[in-house]
């Protein structure tokens, strides 16, 4: 069952690190430049902080904090390069090596809708996920209740056609993340997808023609997100699916 309006830990102070002013800009070579799994491409676009004093990193990774932030008198930004892995856009440069996660760019508008039935829940997977008050994701409330993976969703937002972010209830607005999952009521999976059991042992494959399925649970196996086609040896990858 999924649980919504349940939340803990609420925010303290926000903490701001130092501000920028204008970014030092380096201009990239225009070829693709591979460094381990981490692919890095010239980009010319914009990167909206909303006037969020967003992190800012060194490197593309984002592991490196710079100790520094995004001035908060500024909303949108040049973007220069982006680095990705695999599908998964990792990052944005905003010149001289200064690094913005994806995930910290919001939409220049959106609009909000009420959930048809679309999605099934938003899954957690036990993460104390940070809840904001907005659906642009800009000032925080509190956490999710790490206890709890399941959350019904009430309304979404819709940037330029894909989804931004989800309210859970009550303006308690909270975004995916790689940890994360927005689970959908059906899902499209192809044949010879992999089924398991809900220990992770591989019991069958889709044997039938390529399939649109309803989604009946979902929960973490062996650190992987997995969703409920059927019975409980028919469990699929999330991720080896697509939405319809």
């Amino acid at each position: 069952m999924t649980r919504s309006n349940v939340l803990i830990q609420k925010a303290g102070v926000l903490i701001v690190g130092l501000l920028l002013g204008v970014l030092t800009v380096v201009l990239a070579p225009s070829n693709v430049v591979q460094a381990d799994k981490t692919n890095i491409e010239t980009r010319d676009s914009i990167f909206f902080s909303k006037n969020v004093p967003v992190t800012l990193y060194s490197d593309p990774e984002t592991k490196q904090p710079t100790g520094k932030t995004l001035s908060t008198a500024v909303d949108a930004w040049k973007v220069f390069q982006i680095a990705y892995n695999g599908e998964y856009l990792m990052s944005y440069n905003l010149g001289d090596n200064q690094w913005v996660k994806a995930a910290d760019d919001r939409p220049e508008s959106l609009g909000v809708m009420s959930n048809d039935g679309y999605f099934k829940e938003f899954y957690s997977n036990g993460k104390a996920v940070t809840v904001y008050s907005d659906p642009y994701l800009t000032k925080a409330i509190g956490k999710l209740d790490p206890t709890i993976s399941h959350w019904a969703v009430i309304r979404n937002s819709v940037p330029r056609g894909y989804f931004y972010s989800f309210d859970l209830g009550d303006n308690q607005w909270v975004g995916p993340s790689e940890n994360t999952r927005i689970i959908l009521d059906s899902y499209f999976f192809r044949a010879d997808t992999p089924l398991y059991n809900s220990e992770g042992k591989r019991t069958q494959a889709i044997n039938n023609a390529n399939y649109t399925y309803k989604i009946f649970d979902v929960k973490t196996i062996q650190g992987g997100i997995y969703v409920k086609l059927g019975s409980d040896d028919q469990w699929a990858l999330y991720d080896a699916g697509t939405p319809n």
